[in-house]
């Protein structure tokens, strides 16, 4: 493939993921092999068409009130340091676990960094689902999250 189909090509699926268009790549494939030789696989599920996903603002209360409870702390004690929606680069949403495989595709999402303590924590979900803590260890940046808008 030429290096301008190329690019049409990788436009269009970038397109495609910002729309929210589902991909065939959205869904898990299935292998042969028992569970000990194949790697686990966790992919984003793509929403079925009866099934809304939350709200921005909803994984963001969702995201404080699992830090104050795994901190340990009352909910008024955590802050809002940014929001962002950003593209993922695979189902991983920016926080793999080893030894897992993902689906590989743009998933649009967010990125919630969230202030306790003078400390950050980060929570990472794709676009309509729970956020989860991603430990700074573990975490990645966003594959086209430059210049997007701070929401």
């Amino acid at each position: 493939m030429n290096q301008p189909t190329f690019l049409r090509v990788f436009l269009v699926v970038v397109a495609a993921a910002i729309a929210g268009a589902p991909s065939c790549t959205d869904q898990q494939t299935s292998a042969t092999g028992s569970a000990d030789q194949m790697p686990k696989t966790e992919s984003s599920k793509p929403m079925s068409d009866g099934e809304q996903g939350m709200e921005v603002d909803e994984q963001v209360l969702i995201a404080r009130q699992k830090l104050a409870e795994r901190l340990g702390v009352d909910l008024s004690a955590i802050m809002i340091d940014t929001v962002r929606q950003v593209h993922w680069s695979d189902g991983a949403v920016g926080c793999p676990k080893p030894g897992m495989m993902y689906t590989q595709a743009i998933v649009p999402g967010v990125l919630i960094l969230l202030r306790a303590d003078g400390e950050v924590h980060r929570y990472h979900a794709a676009l309509g689902r729970p956020p989860s803590y991603c430990p700074a260890d573990r975490a990645q940046a966003p594959a086209l999250g430059q210049g997007e808008e701070t929401m």
